[in-house]
This record gives C-alpha cells, structure tokens and sequence, in this order.
C-alpha cells in the first residue's frame, strides 16, 4: 500500500501537499509477490509466522475481484517493466529505504525491488540482515538498527 501510495502522490498529487515536501519511501519488509514463486517463498512455505498459504490469502483478499493471479500491479511492482510513475519519483528527486530479513518469505521479492528501484534511477537504502518476519517487535537490537537505518534515510533526505 505504502509504494502504491507514493506512486500516485509522484505523479500528482504531491502539489495538493505542498507546503509538505516528500522525499522518499520507508518499505519496511515491503509485501509483494506474483505468480512465479521466488526460493524463499519456496523454502519458507511453511513459515510460522507467514506462511505462503497466509500471503496467497491477504492477495486474495486484498486484490480486485475478478484477479485471476497474484501477477496484478499492486501485488507485483515488477510487471511490464514497472509503474509509469516511477518515472515521477524519479523526476522529484526520491529515495527509497527498502528493509528485509534472511527468514522472511518474501524477502526475495524485496532484494529484487530494491534492485529493481536502483535500475530506474531512484537512490535506494537498503537494511538486510537475519532474523524472520517481524523481528523488530521481539528483539530490541534488531529494533535499534531498524531506527538508525530510518533515521539515516532521513537525514540523508532532508535536503
């Protein structure tokens, strides 16, 4: 939700905004997928905290009815070639802090987008480390890199 909603503030709305500047994207452990399976959807299908069985179901539910796959432009940001709005981010000069962790099945999905952003032109953060799915909210040092990596994009952002 967090992407699709930055697409369309770079494409227009960002002057309904002003005097607020946006200058980039948080996606912490962004949740994309598609058709074809990546090895860590695959190795990690019966995740316990998000197994692939819960991923297909939140697409299922979360997609417009009538979507035959998980292939549709908000669960998969890399079909043909991309949004046309990440031109837009790109012409506003954005950043993107793209986070993710070595047990967390779509973890795939976010190295490939963080690459992916790099490709267009876009300076892209990135944190990845070990842990699984949400591990910020159990461990406090994960917690602690998670604030700096977020308030080094900041900073490094603001200008």
């Amino acid at each position: 939700m967090a992407y699709h909603a930055g697409l369309r503030v770079a494409a227009t709305a960002y002057k309904e905004l002003e005097p607020v500047k946006i200058k980039g994207l948080i996606l912490h452990q962004p949740y994309f997928s598609g058709k074809n399976r990546t090895k860590s959807e695959e190795k990690l299908k019966d995740d316990q905290l998000l197994p692939l069985h819960a991923i297909d179901k939140m697409f299922d539910l979360s997609l417009p009815k009538g979507t035959l796959d998980h292939d549709h432009e908000y669960s998969n940001p890399f079909l043909n070639r991309g949004s046309k709005h990440v031109d837009d981010m790109v012409a506003r000069g954005w950043a993107v802090l793209v986070t993710g962790v070595s047990e967390d099945p779509l973890v795939d999905n976010a190295h490939n987008f963080a690459n992916f952003m790099e490709e267009k032109g876009i300076k892209t953060f990135k944190l990845f480390g070990d842990g699984y799915h949400a591990i910020e909210g159990f461990e406090p040092s994960k917690a602690t890199a998670l604030i700096g990596a977020t308030k080094d994009f900041i900073c490094a952002t603001k200008n």
